[in-house]
């Protein structure tokens, strides 16, 4: 069995045990149910006010209900959060690489094959424009401390790619309900 198929019967495993009557919805109160029959039967202390944020962090849309397509997408992005940014690279497709890497070369004048920090964030931000998801908040934050004392650090096409992996994998169209795991330059410039 391949990692995917492990993962989703894990996953879908995981959901059942969530969705008691089979209706493939969650609410909260399963959700909390369950919870404490785990916590009884495993020990494993259920607080409510993690278990709320949790459940909110699933229901994506905010309508009290948690279907088997949002629970496995916050789950596979869980996932992939624990993987190494170069493992995440192999799900990336073909053309996701290659509008970011023309996105890179365009803001890359001197065709040096790398970028300043403060281009890198130009170069992921124009990409985020152009798939219509907002620029504010952390991205906001990271442009401003993009232009502090990191701003002359030369980042590379394959450290650029590397750090942006999941952030591609969570802009998919697919993914829309999820918030997108926007990655900020303190976080991935200074880790790799």
């Amino acid at each position: 069995m391949d990692v995917v198929s492990e993962l989703l019967t894990t996953f879908d495993d995981f959901y059942d045990a969530y969705d008691e009557t089979g209706s493939s919805s969650i609410t909260f109160g399963d959700y909390i149910r369950s919870a404490r029959r785990r916590e009884r039967r495993e020990g494993i202390p259920c607080n409510e006010l993690e278990l709320r944020k949790k459940f909110l962090e699933y229901d994506r849309d905010h309508n009290g209900r948690v279907t088997w397509h949002d629970f496995i997408m916050v789950e596979a992005v869980n996932y992939l959060k624990k993987l190494p940014n170069h493992e995440i690279l192999r799900f990336l497709k073909p053309l996701e690489v290659d509008r970011l890497r023309r996105l890179f070369r365009h803001l890359d004048a001197a065709n040096t094959g790398v970028l300043t920090v403060p281009e890198s964030e130009k170069a992921y931000r124009t990409w985020l424009t152009s798939l219509d998801i907002p620029v504010q908040g952390e991205m906001i934050k990271s442009e401003q401390r993009a232009s502090g004392p990191n701003h002359n650090r030369l980042i590379t096409w394959e450290r650029f790619i590397r750090n942006k992996a999941l952030s591609i994998i969570t802009a998919r169209p697919n993914t829309r309900t999820l918030r997108p795991y926007l990655t900020s330059m303190e976080h991935h410039w200074m880790d790799s």
